[in-house]
């Protein structure tokens, strides 16, 4: 996470809150990092589901032997850079 360049390409940075300053606070921490695509999963009650990926993500690094990989939401019509 706090090295984003180590996997080429555009990967996106999920963020759940209660508070908009906060995930305002917590999106110029992670481009510091190099961070450049964001999305917004919305209140808090929405990290559930990304603690779920925990699951993929283990899965996927027994498959193809790395654990350096991301993940990128595509919308099918756009796709300019998700940074909600």
């Amino acid at each position: 996470m706090v090295e984003p360049s180590l996997v080429g390409g555009e990967h996106d940075l999920f963020l759940s809150g209660d508070d908009a300053a906060a995930k305002e606070v917590v999106k110029g921490l992670a481009r510091g990092f190099g961070w450049t695509r964001f999305e917004d999963m919305g209140d808090l009650t929405t990290a559930r589901a990304q603690e779920m990926f925990v699951a993929i993500w283990v899965r996927l690094w027994q498959a193809g032997g790395t654990p350096l990989f991301g993940y990128r939401i595509v919308r099918r019509g756009a796709d300019s850079g998700s940074t909600r």
